[in-house]
């Protein structure tokens, strides 16, 4: 790729920041923390950390925010969502491999240029991702974990309703 210099120092000013391994962990770690949560948002630096990675992992928050994957709540210092374009990747959906940043100078803040690169999807990176996310993954509805009801679990909420006499909120969620 071509870079764009500093006409004072010479510096680049645009650097890339590629799709891998470590991202896709990253992506994992956070959506196992969402689900279990129950609500699409975790801090990144008080929640995260000896949960679904390390110290290192969470000052790369920049690669899966750079990506799209994950967006910042506005308002709220260090929480952070998992966007629609994030759970699509989760899904397995291919997304630009590369992104293109614009460095931080005294002018202004970094940001993104352009993503490029070939098209990679969470399967690149992770054995068996489709079997994993079958069993684990889930929907968001208004911010709230919505998890793929089996049919066992279909079963038990109607017994449940049956034994309550509330089968209107105790039936699977429907759209």
């Amino acid at each position: 790729m071509n870079h764009d210099y500093c006409p004072v120092c010479g510096q680049t000013i645009t650097y890339e920041l590629a799709m891998d391994i470590g991202t896709a962990k990253m992506m994992k770690a956070i959506a196992d923390y969402v689900r279990e949560k129950g609500i699409n948002v975790f801090s990144n630096t008080k929640e995260m950390i000896g949960v679904g990675y390390d110290f290192h992992a969470a000052g790369n928050i920049t690669r899966p925010r750079a990506h799209g994957l994950i967006a910042r709540i506005p308002g709220e210092a260090t929480n952070y969502c998992i966007t629609d374009k994030g759970f699509k990747f989760l899904e397995g959906e291919k997304i630009e491999s590369i992104v293109v940043m614009k460095k931080a100078t005294n002018y202004g803040p970094s940001y993104v240029l352009k993503h490029a690169g070939p098209m990679v999807s969470i399967n690149d990176f992770m054995n068996n991702w489709g079997e994993y996310w079958s069993a684990n993954g889930y929907a968001i509805k208004e911010g709230r974990v919505i998890t793929r009801p089996t049919v066992k679990s279909a079963q038990q909420e109607t017994i449940q309703a049956d034994l309550f006499g509330d089968q209107e909120t105790r039936l699977p969620y429907k759209e």
